[in-house]
């Protein structure tokens, strides 16, 4: 299940057949259990409009984010976003899929993961992530024995989950589209890896260090970021017993000093889709393309600080982080 609790074993973190249900439980969070979305996203609880300057292709037009709460989904509280884009010219489409798979989710590749990661990326857009630290994570080292606990049953129900989570899928809360997510999933390349992020934050609120296990797929037409929390000795233990090919470090404008950081915990699933055919179009225009960009959190700041606070604002802080990626993007892509 995907949750904010810290996960309790890695075992089989990085074995395909984890992976699989990984994005199934994905889908199922995001489009509603198999059941009409609106149970489990019931109402939008709020809009917001952009007008990011970049890319070039998106030329100025109005970007609205729809935002959903949950206050009992997985034992947790969840606020989620959906923005969904479209375009006339199916190139434009194509580009920002393309350009959103490179910059948001970031490389597949564990060789790549200094300067090309989702972590590289999201610290040049997010001012508050000052310095992280990453793992790959391979379940083939001793630490991360393969004792295989994802088994051929997990990919069975892995399966089952995808067909029935299919029925659900919609763009916001209108059912225009149905898609078939077993295609969806065919070919997804894949990376797992740790991270140790360091959040910096101005007085008087304290500096938050959050320990997580990332799972990345990207597809042709859908990608994936799963974001999970773990236990911060999981992260020491695999980084110091060379099983990765190096860590990777950001800023050290505040250096990390775990002492004088707050255990925090975070989970989040992340999915962009690419749309070409014009079903999944809310307009009534058959010819529209469009990137559907859905996201959902759930956080547990630690520390001090009352959840009902954290959770004050979440979804337009969620919001405008649409913008600021979509800005990232075009200067980077440039």
């Amino acid at each position: 299940m995907i949750s904010s609790t810290p996960l309790a074993d890695l075992s089989a973190a990085a074995t395909p057949s984890h992976f699989a249900l990984l994005v199934a439980e994905a889908d199922k969070l995001l489009d509603g259990s198999g059941k009409d979305i609106n149970a489990q996203w019931p109402q939008t609880t709020r809009s917001f409009t952009s007008h990011p300057k970049a890319p070039a292709y998106i030329e100025g037009k109005p970007i609205t984010v729809n935002t959903f709460v949950n206050k009992n989904l997985n034992s947790d509280h969840w606020n989620k976003r959906t923005a969904t884009i479209e375009f006339k010219d199916q190139r434009h489409a194509e580009a920002l899929f393309r350009d959103l798979n490179r910059y948001l989710m970031g490389t597949v590749d564990q060789d790549q993961l200094d300067n090309d990661s989702h972590v590289f990326h999201e610290k040049q857009y997010i001012k508050e992530l000052v310095d992280f630290q990453l793992v790959p994570l391979d379940n083939q080292s001793p630490t991360v024995a393969a004792t295989a606990t994802a088994t051929a049953t997990a990919a069975s129900t892995s399966a089952s989950t995808s067909t029935a989570a299919t029925n659900a899928t919609s763009v916001g809360n209108d059912h225009h589209y149905q898609s078939s997510a077993n295609d969806r999933h065919d070919g997804l390349q894949r990376l797992t890896y740790l991270a140790k992020l360091h959040y910096h934050f101005p007085f008087p609120v304290k500096d938050r260090m959050f320990h997580v296990l990332l799972h990345v797929a990207k597809g042709t037409t859908a990608s994936y970021i799963v974001q999970l929390p773990i236990q911060p000795e999981f992260f020491n233990k695999i980084s110091s017993n060379g099983s990765s090919n190096g860590g990777s470090n950001g800023s050290k404008q505040h250096p990390i000093n775990q002492q004088d950081l707050v255990p925090a915990q975070y989970v989040s699933v992340e999915r962009i889709t690419l749309h070409t055919d014009g079903s999944s179009s809310s307009s009534s225009n058959s010819n529209t393309k469009l990137v559907k960009w859905e996201m959902c959190t759930s956080a547990n700041p630690g520390g001090l600080i009352p959840l009902f606070l954290s959770r004050f604002n979440m979804d337009k802080i969620i919001a405008s982080d649409v913008p600021k990626i979509l800005e990232y993007v075009g200067s980077a892509s440039q």
